[in-house]
């Protein structure tokens, strides 16, 4: 994989988790075509995060205050997460919200290697991977795609079973049992899907067909790279990444925050582990005096940055812990996107929302000033998934689209220079 427009790195670097994200389902977005019309943002799910309901989307609970960490989204655009209360739940597409596996109480889980889904709880941070469409049957009857989590330091395989009259079923994945409860990811590869799990700075392949696992990406591989006393002179990261993204050739993004805290980072890490460049990083710090601009010398995150998800070859929707906004690197630049579709490039943080107090640029007046929200999940066709809730109460979930995230930056800080 090149990147022309990074400098040659004899240094590596690491990632973590994802907001999961999100694979061209929701870690690797699809392109959208380039469009003229303004993005929709509608009200997809949710309308309190006390409680917890069922059934139409918009008068559905979340049952915890923090909401829910989002999963991902299916190839019909249904959204699966898993909300603190240990189960997996969808945000149907057809505007219901359904209660897939676990339930809104406490029980030990029940499951040794196979069983009803309605017993398997599921952590809050193991999150819920969606391959294909799992709501969906094919013409022959059968479910059109599955889940993926972790429990127990396992990873397990959720379906509509139709030995089981179409029950949703849990089963294992292998024998191997992981030091913790790994995150799931996806890349395509010779024209199908392949799932990667990740915990720890190692990377494991499931071979689907013959239900192993074997490793492909090893944290010691990589760690002693130079990269790790360059994201933070004076501080070497000594701990592996949290958050990784597959790449379709076989490399990967890895990228990292609170290991290298306040200073985040996204590399880019060949398959094999023996070569890394360095694509992003927080370079300024200070987002009253810096945000967009080049990936590595003039670029500000307020607690980041994060990976939301790759769009190959070197596009990555990114945002922050405390900036709620939807940005994204290309070509060695970070822009922020708009209300409007459009990807511009800020000065700093408040020159980008025109309510706090400064003046925007004539190009984005307020109401395509860039969107807020808290927690980003890529789908299909161009859309993403945003959730608002700042406690008291008060969670939504709005779809985004369409988007083009290829698009060329229409205002740049080199346009303004």
């Amino acid at each position: 994989m090149k990147f022309g427009y990074l400098a040659p790195c004899v240094l590596f670097f690491g990632l973590g988790t994802a907001l999961h994200n999100a694979d061209g389902q929701s870690e690797r977005p699809q392109k959208a075509a380039s469009r003229a019309e303004m993005p929709r943002y509608e009200h997809f799910a949710f309308c309190s995060a006390e409680g917890y309901l069922d059934g139409p989307s918009r008068q559905a609970m979340t049952a915890t205050i923090e909401f829910a960490r989002l999963g991902s989204a299916d190839d019909e655009g249904n959204l699966f997460f898993t909300p603190q209360d240990g189960a997996i739940r969808v945000a149907r597409i057809n505007g219901f919200v359904e209660t897939v596996a676990g339930a809104d109480y406490y029980q030990k889980n029940l499951l040794q290697d196979e069983g009803p889904a309605a017993v398997l709880r599921v952590p809050y941070e193991a999150g819920v991977k969606a391959i294909g469409s799992p709501l969906k049957d094919t013409p022959e009857g059968r479910p059109a795609g599955y889940l993926l989590t972790s429990a127990g330091g396992r990873v397990w395989r959720v379906w509509r079973n139709p030995e089981k009259g179409g029950r949703w079923w849990a089963k294992a994945v292998g024998q191997t049992r992981f030091p913790g409860n790994p995150s799931i990811h996806t890349r395509r590869s010779r024209g199908k899907t392949e799932v990667i799990f990740y915990h720890d700075g190692n990377a494991w392949l499931w071979d689907e067909q013959k239900d192993e696992v074997r490793q492909i990406l090893a944290a010691k591989d990589y760690m002693g790279h130079p990269v790790w006393k360059t994201i933070n002179p004076g501080r070497p990261v000594t701990s592996p990444p949290r958050r990784i993204a597959p790449l379709n050739d076989g490399s990967f993004f890895l990228a990292l925050y609170q290991e290298s805290y306040p200073v985040g980072a996204v590399v880019w890490v060949s398959a094999d582990g023996r070569e890394a460049k360095l694509l992003c990083k927080n370079a300024r710090g200070d987002v009253d005096k810096a945000w967009d601009g080049d990936t590595l010398t003039e670029a500000a995150f307020f607690g980041g940055p994060l990976l939301v998800a790759v769009v190959e070859p070197d596009i990555a929707p990114l945002t922050a812990v405390d900036d709620a906004m939807l940005r994204r690197f290309k070509d060695g630049r970070v822009s922020t996107l708009c209300k409007d579709g459009q990807w511009r490039e800020f000065p700093t943080k408040r020159a980008s929302n025109p309510r706090q107090g400064e003046e925007p640029y004539a190009e984005c007046p307020n109401d395509k000033a860039p969107g807020w929200g808290r927690q980003f999940v890529v789908g299909p066709g161009g859309y993403f998934y945003q959730v608002y809730c700042m406690g008291g109460g008060d969670a939504w979930v709005w779809r985004v689209g369409p988007i083009d995230w290829a698009k060329p930056s229409v205002v740049t800080l080199e346009h303004k220079k």
